[in-house]
């Protein structure tokens, strides 16, 4: 994902200029899509999940209503080809830790979108990114956002210091990947690689998690399959003080001051 570039870009212009590149990279994963390239599926909703953190950095106070529908329309794309993406890697984890496949019975029933229904969305979604209102957005709003969205990551990390429950990582994982990808977009802004470094490794063990959260649940309660449960269960557990001190790692430093950033257009 792109950076910034040129030193007196104005920041709506800066965000409009990412949002039509991820959008039309989207639409270079659909078309790999339709030569069987099996990770393009991967990327797309990757690109989806980017799409919505840089969108939060859009926000004006003035466009909340418009930014909540767009966020909606990326979900939507995203998740219509989550299906089989959900059973090719909860079949691979099974594989790997016990030495079978999946059972017919805890696979995810879903059919993910065609290639033609994903094109006609993408395409609907580029014209929404085209007429998102962005008038009043500075950096020094951009900024803001960003720290918005560092805080909020922290304060999901606090929250599993306290509880071992699926939906907290899951919610501190999805709160890191956004900041990731802001990051990643303001890396010329803020600098930071160590910043990007750990909060990907971060997402990525938090990633980890999440999948054997998700295979606990998708695994039968009988038989042999209720104490492989109990094992996944108990290795997701095992992640967790790794998990919470790469955490600390990431938020050990505070943010700057509000207004201690030159523009960084």
């Amino acid at each position: 994902m792109s950076s910034a570039h040129g030193h007196q870009t104005q920041a709506d212009v800066w965000l409009r200029s990412l949002l039509r590149q991820l959008a039309a990279r989207a639409l270079d994963d659909l078309a790999r899509m339709g030569r069987h390239d099996s990770s393009a599926v991967h990327y797309l909703r990757v690109r989806m999940k980017k799409l919505r953190a840089v969108l939060r950095l859009g926000r004006t106070g003035e466009n909340t209503g418009e930014l909540r529908s767009l966020d909606r329309h990326c979900r939507a794309i995203k998740n219509g080809y989550g299906g089989m993406r959900d059973n090719d890697v909860m079949d691979r984890l099974c594989q790997k830790h016990f030495g079978e496949a999946l059972p017919d019975s805890a696979q995810v029933h879903a059919t993910d979108w065609s290639q033609e229904r994903g094109r006609r969305e993408l395409l609907a979604l580029a014209c929404e990114l085209e007429d998102m209102p962005l008038a009043g957005l500075d950096w020094q709003r951009v900024l803001e956002n960003y720290r918005q969205a560092w805080r909020s990551a922290r304060k999901a990390m606090r929250r599993c210091e306290d509880s071992r429950a699926p939906r907290a990582f899951h919610t501190w994982r999805k709160r890191v990947k956004r900041l990731y990808y802001q990051c990643l977009a303001l890396r010329r802004q803020l600098g930071g690689d160590k910043r990007i470094r750990r909060a990907r490794k971060l997402g990525r063990r938090l990633g980890r998690e999440h999948d054997l959260a998700m295979l606990c649940e998708l695994l039968p309660r009988e038989g042999r399959w209720q104490e492989r449960a109990r094992q996944v269960e108990q290795k997701r557990l095992k992640q967790h003080p790794r998990l919470l001190k790469l955490g600390r790692k990431l938020f050990k430093r505070r943010l700057r001051p509000k207004g201690s950033h030159q523009n960084p257009g």
